[in-house]
């Protein structure tokens, strides 16, 4: 889970994991340093928050595909539109 507001992060980490006891969800409001902590081949799902600083989710993505070109994502934002 990455988002830059460190609140919506921690909701929703503690919102998967209480629904499913087995869940592990890292969080990170900081998409550069969650690209840093990445690992390959580890997570089944990374949700990535589209509107961030120092890089969006678009460019998150980007990155981490050349970690792990099998990564699986969700992209979420509380924007209506999102600027082109």
């Amino acid at each position: 889970m990455v988002d830059d507001n460190s609140d919506v992060a921690f909701i929703l980490r503690i919102g998967l994991e209480n629904g499913d006891a087995t869940m592990q969800v890292s969080s990170h409001d900081n998409p550069v340093k969650a690209f840093a902590e990445f690992k390959p081949n580890f997570y089944d799902l990374l949700i990535v928050d589209v509107s961030m600083p120092l890089m969006n989710g678009f460019e998150l993505y980007q990155k981490l595909l050349e970690k792990d070109i099998n990564i699986k994502v969700c992209f979420m934002t509380s924007c209506e539109k999102y600027p082109s």
